[in-house]
């Protein structure tokens, strides 16, 4: 994953009074989507070369590629792999193929 910084100018449409040293925090939206479906990064399992997390299947953990959008944040987008409706473990660590799951409701 690649962070950094990055040199940003930022304008406004009219002239704002505002003291010198003052500290502006800003959201920049590089990119809008209408509907997205979002894993938290526990979830993913690196595999060799692939990315998967562990889907609930008939009561058994079993391991499902997916393609994430890589930035750095908590929850990544994942383009390929899963459906709505997918029932995922937020938690990877300590979870193993074809292990039993017994899926709590909230």
């Amino acid at each position: 994953m690649a962070t950094g910084g990055l040199v940003v100018r930022i304008g406004f449409a009219a002239p704002v009074d505002a003291p010198v040293g003052l500290t502006v925090a800003a959201n920049i939206i590089v990119e809008q989507r209408e509907a997205a479906l979002t894993v938290p990064r526990t979830a993913l399992r690196p595999d060799g070369s692939a990315t998967t997390v562990f889907v609930v299947e008939d009561g058994a953990a079993r391991l499902q590629p997916v393609t994430v959008v890589e930035w750095p944040a908590a929850r990544l987008i994942v383009t390929t792999g899963l459906a709505e409706g997918d029932m995922v473990i937020t938690d990877a660590t300590g979870s193993a193929e074809g292990q039993a799951v017994v899926v709590e409701q909230p």
